[in-house]
């Protein structure tokens, strides 16, 4: 009965030492455990064992080590880190052209000027005399060409004269957004609110007030 080559399996003839297929070394019917292999030394592709470098055949099996890759003692290296380029330092910028100074809106706004503005009612009549607008001091009193006297609220077609009202009564000014009225030393008077003003002196007028001049009583309308 003929044997069996334990690396590769093809029939071999009675009494042979070496596998006519594989060259297998036939003297042990069981293969031992296969060497490991050494650095730099050439792999059997059969078997395994490790062969000096530069073997035709394997010193374990036979088999032809023409073809085998001789192992290398290799050890992968680490990547190499590109080299360090440090950055180009930024521009040079001037000042002046980094932080432009900005213009300084000033939050400036006009003084407001108020104005006298509203009306007259005579108590004794009912008649309505209006406050010429858009000045800021307005002359109360009668009419006088011949003295050249033009108050801005003339009372004279309102029997100013009788009523004892002067050419230059009393005059109505702004103070601020309050108006204000204030006696020119009339001969008959001026009384606000039942009080008779002092000459000179300026005193709030409100809307509704009771203003007398002489004897002809105004109410005073905003």
């Amino acid at each position: 009965m003929s044997a069996v080559c334990p690396a590769c399996g093809q029939p071999t003839a009675p009494g042979a030492v070496f596998c006519d297929n594989c060259g297998q070394n036939l003297a042990n019917a069981m293969p031992g455990p296969i060497p490991v292999p050494q650095a730099g030394s050439t792999p059997c592709p059969s078997c395994g064992f490790g062969n000096a470098a530069g073997a035709v055949f394997c010193e374990n099996c036979g088999s032809s080590l023409m073809a085998a890759p001789v192992q290398q003692n290799y050890a992968p290296q680490p990547p190499v880190p590109p080299a360090y380029t440090p950055p180009a330092p930024p521009a040079y910028v001037p000042p002046e052209q980094a932080y432009p100074q900005q213009p300084i809106q000033q939050q400036w706004q006009a003084p407001v000027s108020y104005t006298v503005t509203g009306s007259f009612t005579v108590v004794a009549t009912g008649a309505s005399i209006p406050i010429p607008a858009g000045k800021t001091e307005i002359l109360v009193g009668r009419e006088d060409p011949v003295s050249g006297n033009f108050p801005d609220v003339d009372l004279d077609p309102h029997d100013g004269l009788n009523q004892g009202v002067s050419r230059q009564h009393c005059k109505l000014s702004m103070q601020g957004s309050q108006l204000v009225v204030e006696d020119l030393n009339a001969v008959n008077k001026t009384h606000l609110r039942g009080q008779q003003l002092i000459p000179g002196q300026k005193v709030p007028l409100n809307a509704g007030d009771e203003l007398v001049l002489g004897r002809l009583r105004l109410v005073y309308n905003s």
